[in-house]
This record gives structure tokens, sequence and C-alpha cells, in this order.
């Protein structure tokens, strides 16, 4: 950091439910770094937050709002496999991946993750990736669909403002990484000046 000074460092931790630190209601994720941790009884998330920590330095968790690195049903976390009733339907007949953020489960399911997360952990917030991938709902709904994520962006901000009051601290980080225009945002379901405001 002498060199290149650092403020905060974004750590993804979850994609978004396959989650590598030692989690309770998401999946356990998988990698070399995170299962020889494992083997040394020691948490991915917990020794990065330490260390960046010590070095001054503010860790925020990042989290991504979807993936699609899977091909087949059979390759994606448990949580999508128990349940392809809420995978986005593509109009086209190929088979997706993603979860549709219109259903609540879906919605839930992944707000549990981010609440461990920030009750559970000294993290100094949450990093939101809606670019990996940027499936949260059919595309030809994006637009009419954005305002479910407005309201969910909410409850993430109300769960952070909890969570920073029970460990004492003034506030969480929320934070976020979106497409490049607002037009990508609209029809990705997003809405970034109504979250700021």
């Amino acid at each position: 950091t002498e060199h290149t000074p650092i403020d905060i460092y974004a750590i993804c931790v979850a994609s978004p439910d396959r989650c590598h630190y030692e989690t309770k209601v998401g999946e356990a994720g998988r990698g070399a770094a995170v299962n020889q941790l494992r083997k040394e009884g020691a948490d991915f998330l917990n020794v990065y937050t330490q260390r960046l920590h010590e070095k001054g330095i503010g860790a925020v968790a990042s989290i991504r709002m979807s993936d699609t690195h899977h091909r087949r049903i059979e390759d994606t976390p448990i949580f999508t496999q128990k349940h392809p009733e809420w995978i986005i339907q593509r109009s086209d007949g190929i088979q997706e991946v993603a979860m549709d953020y219109s259903y609540p489960e879906v919605r839930e399911h992944r707000l549990a993750i981010m609440r461990e997360i920030a009750e559970e952990y000294d993290v100094d917030g949450l990093e939101l990736d809606f670019n990996r991938w940027a499936k949260h709902f059919q595309r030809h709904l994006g637009r009419e669909k954005a305002p479910i994520m407005t309201a969910y962006m909410g409850q993430i901000d109300e769960m952070l403002k909890e969570a920073a009051e029970k460990r004492g601290r003034d506030h969480l980080i929320l934070g976020v990484r979106v497409l490049g225009t607002l037009e990508e945002c609209w029809n990705c379901g997003l809405d970034p000046k109504a979250w700021v405001k």
C-alpha cells in the first residue's frame, strides 16, 4: 500500500449463491485458496478482512448479483437446481441458468446471504456487482421490472442499517457496480438514478 494507496478493497465472496466463506445459508464455495484455508480451520472472509484492516484498508464484501458461468442446470448451485421454476425464461427457447429476481423467494434467499455477511463478519459494507452477466429478469421486461430491483435495494439498505446498529457501527457501505450507461441498466431492470434518490 506504500506505492499504491488503497482505502477500500472489494473481495468477491459470493457468486451469488456459492459463498467463499463459511456460510450457513448459502452453498459452500470451492477453490484452492478457500479449500486450503478451510483445511487449516480458517475462514476466507475472516482472513481477508483481518489482513486488510491491519493495513488500514476497508474491506467490502462483493457479491455477484447474477452468474451464468454454467451451461447446464446440473452444474449450477444447489439453490438453482432445487428451483428451476425461478430461472429466467427465455423466449428463444435457449436454456437459461440465471435466477429471476421477479420471485420474492430468490430475493429473500440472496438477502439472507447478504445479512449473514453484514452481521457475522467484520466487513465495512457490501458491493453488489450487477455487471457480471447482468441477468436479473427476462430481457424484454427489464424496464417494467426495474421497480422490483429498486424496492429490493431499499430492503438491502435497511438490512445494512440494522446490521450496523447490531455491530455498533455508524454505518455500513452499500456500493454497486452497474453497466456503463443508464440505457443498458434499464434494459437489465436496474434504475441506479432511483437508487441514489
